[in-house]
C-alpha cells in the first residue's frame, strides 16, 4: 500500500536500548568453571578442561583397528560421530568405527559404510559414497546413521538411513533407502522428541 504524504502515520517512537556492561555478579562467574559446593567445599575452582595425553586416535589414514587399517580415499574428510550411553561412533568419509566409551578402544571398524547395508540390496548396498551423518538418539537409545548413494542417470541420487535397534552400535540396524531426482549432496539428520 502506498501512504499518501498527507496521511499521518502513528505508531511508537523508536528508543534506543542500552545493554549494560555488567548486569550483576552472576555475569562475572564463568560458566565453564566448576565450583565445588557442600559441607566441606573449599573456595578453590576446578576448570572443566580435559586431562592431556586422554585423548584418543579417531579415524584417519593408517587408523588400525579391528577390521584392519584405514586408507582415506577423499577428501575433504566429512568427520562426523556422536556419543551414546557406552559407544562413541565416528564416520569419516566412506569409513566408521565404534569406540567403547569406557576404554576407548575400537570395538568395530574402520568398515565401509556401505556395510550397514549388506543384504539390503540397491545402491546403498554396492556403492559407498559417504557425506555421514551420525546421530544418537537420547529419548530412545537408538543410532540414526545416514550417507548417500549417488549412481546418478536413470538410478537417480538415494539417501541410505539406518537406525539401530538397541543402543548398541554393533549390534542390528532397521535400514531404508530414499530415492531423490536431484543430488542430494551433504544432507543433514535430525532426532526428533516423538
Amino acid at each position: 500500500a502506498v501512504i499518501a504524504p498527507s496521511a499521518k502515520r502513528r505508531g511508537r517512537p523508536v528508543r534506543e536500548h542500552r545493554i549494560p556492561f555488567d548486569d550483576g555478579p552472576e555475569l562475572d562467574a564463568d560458566p565453564l568453571l566448576a565450583v565445588a559446593s557442600g559441607p566441606n567445599a573449599t573456595a578453590s575452582v576446578t576448570p572443566l578442561a580435559p586431562t592431556l595425553g586422554s585423548g584418543v586416535d579417531g579415524l584417519g589414514n593408517g587408523f588400525a583397528g579391528p577390521a584392519g587399517t584405514m586408507v582415506v580415499n577423499s577428501a575433504p574428510p566429512d568427520t562426523t560421530g556422536a556419543v551414546g550411553a557406552t559407544q562413541y561412533v565416528q564416520w569419516v568419509n566412506t569409513a566408521f568405527a565404534v569406540f567403547n566409551k569406557s576404554t576407548k578402544a575400537a570395538v568395530y571398524g574402520p568398515a565401509d559404510g556401505k556395510t550397514l547395508w549388506a543384504g539390503f540390496g540397491g545402491p546403498c548396498e554396492t556403492r559407498n559414497d559417504g557425506d555421514p551423518v551420525v546421530q544418537y538418539d537420547k529419548l530412545a537409545n537408538r543410532w540414526v546413521v545416514s550417507q548417500f548413494s549417488v549412481p546418478g542417470g536413470t538410478a537417480g541420487y538415494w539417501q541410505c538411513i539406518a537406525v539401530s535397534t538397541t543402543s548398541d552400535a554393533t549390534g542390528t540396524w532397521a535400514r531404508y533407502a530414499f530415492q531423490y531426482a536431484q543430488f542430494n549432496d551433504f544432507p543433514k539428520l535430525a532426532v526428533w522428541p516423538d
